[in-house]
């Protein structure tokens, strides 16, 4: 039963293996006991089954769970302890609390550094964890530090073509995309994509993220017509394989309404702009940094349709959402400042 699990884990068959998964903990509970390692695992391995699905909060559940055992079964130093930590901090970032997610990622990196040194491929995940919390909390540099030394150890120890080298490319890109490097994210993501497609298929999720990705790239570079093709089939793939609720599949929607906004569609952005904010709300809650973002989107469309008390309301949830979850001076906060603020005074304009 594990062997087929890890099977279906590897192969990107997350729904399948969810009830395997789930079937083994109860197994494994009813034979040895909630506290034994075996069960442990088993509960650890079902909470990253439903990470996958999208299902954070269960994942949290789980994971916040594991930790408590391992720290009072094996101590807080133990491998299995800060696999459990940094576990934990993944799903934190995933729902948006960038502040928890760092300082846990933090004290993992310290502690595999410790305990197994620089070079360990733990000790690299982890780096590569804290940078993508790095550049959600807006540490563009750090963010890039980290990655550029990512890149480089897993390129050293493993190979060009090793999935996990990849992965450091495609992360490095992500933070190019943030600071405006265009260019250079394109050369990082047509290689990923390329190796990806080579190595996993073209229907595996890593596949369909690099797409994703270049997709984006595109769209900062202009290429409309290329981002939406690419987007369009993003869309198509992740609703058949993930379903139409998985955070995956909303975003794709959100980057296909973005490209229709930026070619002038209005009314087709729109329609998907509503449907994303309202699955994100279900989703997340309106204080996640993604309902937020979602929430500015709309409002830019409003904007764009002259509909500009719909447009200031919305701007104006989403700016003290942004400032109460991630400050006033991230990033993404001063997008929405200025966003506010264009509209704060085309009212005082209309007005005189």
């Amino acid at each position: 039963m594990a062997g087929l699990s890890f099977i279906l884990d590897k192969s990107g068959a997350h729904s399948q293996n969810l009830e395997l998964r789930a079937l083994l903990c109860v197994k494994l509970k009813n034979l040895v006991g909630v506290d034994h390692l075996s069960t442990i695992d088993a509960s650890t391995n079902l909470a990253q089954t439903y990470a996958h699905l999208g299902q954070y909060t269960k994942a949290k559940t789980l994971e916040t769970d594991a930790l408590k055992r391992n720290i009072r079964l094996l101590g807080p130093d133990h491998l299995n302890t800060t696999l459990a930590s940094a576990n934990l901090a993944t799903t934190y970032r995933r729902l948006g609390r960038y502040t928890e997610a760092e300082e846990l990622q933090i004290e993992v990196l310290e502690q595999r550094k410790n305990f197994l040194g620089s070079d360990h491929l733990l000790t690299i995940q982890a780096s590569a964890n804290l940078a993508a919390t790095y550049r959600d909390l807006g540490k563009y540099p750090d963010a890039a530090e980290l990655e550029l030394d990512v890149l480089s150890q897993r390129t050293r120890l493993l190979g060009d073509n090793h999935p996990e080298t990849v992965r450091a490319s495609a992360n490095l890109a992500g933070t190019y995309r943030q600071v405006g490097l265009f260019t250079e994210a394109m050369e990082l993501e047509v290689e990923v994509l390329e190796k990806r497609m080579k190595i996993l298929g073209v229907d595996h999720p890593d596949t369909i993220r690099a797409s994703a990705n270049l997709a984006g790239n595109y769209r900062n570079l202009a290429k409309y017509p290329e981002a939406e093709e690419l987007e369009v089939k993003v869309l198509d793939q992740r609703t058949k394989l993930l379903g139409v609720d998985h955070p995956d599949t909303i975003l794709a929607s959100a980057n296909l309404a973005a490209t229709y906004s930026k070619q002038g569609r209005h009314t087709e952005a729109e329609v998907l702009q509503k449907d994303v904010l309202q699955r994100k709300i279900a989703l997340f809650g309106n204080r996640h940094p993604h309902t937020l973002t979602a929430m500015r989107n709309l409002a830019s469309t409003y904007k764009m349709t002259q509909r500009h008390s719909e447009a200031l309301e919305l701007t104006q949830s989403s700016y003290l959402g942004h400032v109460e979850v991630l400050g006033k001076d991230h990033p993404y906060t001063l997008g929405v400042a200025e966003l506010l603020a264009s509209l704060t005074v085309e009212r005082f304009v209309k007005v005189d």
